[in-house]
């Protein structure tokens, strides 16, 4: 197995850690929250997320980014260490101006964003709780690219559970509603910023250049409509849903992203993990091969986990959910095919490594114009189905354009005849078993029993129609091998 395939595999394994124990935590909390939040709550806090997530793309001009392209092309340690102080105090610098403006404008801004009904203390909360995110996002992704991968594993479960732990005690004993949520964020923010910049620190100095800043912000910048276009893409069918609907068809359709989004446990591994590896090894002959391999591997795992989760979804609903968010259960399999296409930009690295950034700002923003245009006239229509399938959309026309440049760009020779027909294979399984009724005239057992013998094949003819029975052999042979030296180590 080469080396950028190894490293990739133990890199994805270890990344997965943090998100397996952060997501069974938030599936633990679900119960508590749509019991202690008020439906209007939790659609204030889905918008709260968004204007989170469009401050952590704007404030810092992602600057994140230029410091990934251009960290692992420097030549020398004090250049590295150049990159890195430089990119940190300049975002340390553009949060707190931030956080200042947003503190002293906070009556009109929550007025504007929350509403006149509720306190711009929540606002203010909300602000300090952005603040904390952009600086962890910032640290966390710095250690990443480090390719420290413990240690930002353990950041992240670190925040998890003290967050997590300060939350149920808000909620539960001191009944502090959505202020109580805000608050247990900001006390993981801080534990976590501490964590992360202490394992890092030795990277950081005194030390400021303007040709460094200039260099990064050069490549970043583009990529600021890109990521606006993105959140665009992600949050515009809430927005829509809660102009022409109401807030409590917002806050199910909130509850179905957050049960697709469950496929992040999947997928972030692959996320976090491929793109510093790329970024070291893309002048490698052999690169292209390696992430040809791996992306089949991906959408092996990935479509198996995707068609679970569709078949599954009103069980899980039943298990974690009150009666009220049910409905998510028509929107959950759309919704994880749209956030799983959105994800597999990680394998079109094209536009990244030859500094296309402008390119991949009009992608997105077409895709977000394409969304925001289909919400609107779905909508109407098909109601919370329609958002969904304005996402759908707009998802597959990001990965096709995506794909259709990096090629051009850098070359990765994947075997269609196998991924075409493994795109579609999961779409009509899905299709199929929702067509049966989800199997209304059986009991539970029985139910439950052939549904999962379904997805079991299901998931075989995957494997089957990615993996040829030679590779899987040696796959399983090379799994074999490692497994042996791992435990021959041990005992």
């Amino acid at each position: 197995m080469n080396h950028l395939t190894k490293r990739f595999f133990k890199d994805s394994a270890i990344y997965s850690l943090g998100p397996i124990l952060t997501r069974g935590i938030q599936v633990i909390l679900l119960p508590i929250y749509t019991r202690q939040l008020a439906k209007a709550e939790y659609g204030i806090y889905d918008i709260l997320l968004i204007v989170q997530n469009l401050v952590n793309v704007t404030v810092a001009m992602e600057i994140t980014q230029g410091f990934a392209r251009y960290y692992s092309d420097a030549k020398t340690e004090d250049e590295k260490v150049l990159y890195s102080s430089t990119s940190f105090w300049f975002v340390i610098v553009m949060y707190s101006i931030f956080l200042v403006l947003s503190l002293l404008f906070s009556d009109s801004l929550s007025r504007l964003i929350v509403g006149q009904e509720y306190s711009p203390r929540i606002f203010q909360f909300a602000m300090v709780s952005t603040f904390g995110s952009g600086l962890l996002l910032y640290l966390q992704n710095q250690l990443r690219f480090y390719l420290k991968s413990k240690l930002f594993v353990l950041v992240g479960i670190a925040f998890t559970i003290v967050s997590s732990t300060s939350t149920i005690l808000l909620l539960l004993v001191f009944k502090a509603g959505i202020m109580g949520v805000l608050t247990g964020l900001i006390i993981g923010y801080v534990v976590a910023i501490f964590l992360s910049w202490y394992f890092s620190r030795y990277n950081y100095k005194t030390v400021f250049n303007w040709e460094k800043l200039k260099e990064m912000l050069w490549f970043s910048i583009p990529l600021i409509p890109a990521s606006i276009g993105t959140i665009v893409l992600n949050y515009i069918d809430r927005i829509a849903i809660r102009n022409l609907m109401s807030l409590d068809f917002e806050a199910v359709f909130g509850r179905a992203y957050s049960f697709a989004s469950m496929i992040n446990i999947v997928l972030v591994g692959f996320q976090t993990a491929l793109l510093p590896l790329i970024y070291q090894s893309y002048k490698s002959s052999d690169t292209p091969k390696q992430i040809e391999k791996i992306f089949r591997y991906f959408l092996v795992v990935s479509f198996s986990f995707v068609m679970a989760l569709s078949i599954f979804s009103i069980e899980a609903l039943k298990v974690f959910t009150t009666p009220a968010y049910f409905g998510a259960t028509k929107v959950i399999p759309i919704i994880s095919f749209a956030t799983l296409f959105l994800s597999m930009q990680i394998f079109t690295p094209g536009l990244q490594i030859a500094k296309k950034t402008k390119t991949m700002a009009t992608i997105n923003i077409i895709a977000a114009v394409v969304n925001t245009i289909l919400c609107f006239v779905f909508i109407p229509f098909f109601g919370i189905i329609g958002a969904a399938l304005a996402t759908l959309t707009s998802a597959t026309l990001i990965l096709i354009t995506n794909m259709y440049f990096s090629q051009k760009l850098f070359y990765i020779p994947h075997q269609w005849k196998r991924i075409i027909p493994a795109f579609i294979f999961p779409a009509v399984f899905v299709l199929f078993i929702f067509s049966l009724g989800n199997f209304s005239g059986l009991g539970l057992f029985a139910k439950n029993i052939i549904k999962a013998a379904l997805w079991f094949v299901s998931a075989f003819i995957i494997v089957k129609i990615l993996i040829g029975k030679d590779e899987l052999k040696e796959i399983i042979r090379q799994s074999k091998e490692i497994l042996r030296v791992k435990l021959n180590s041990i005992f």
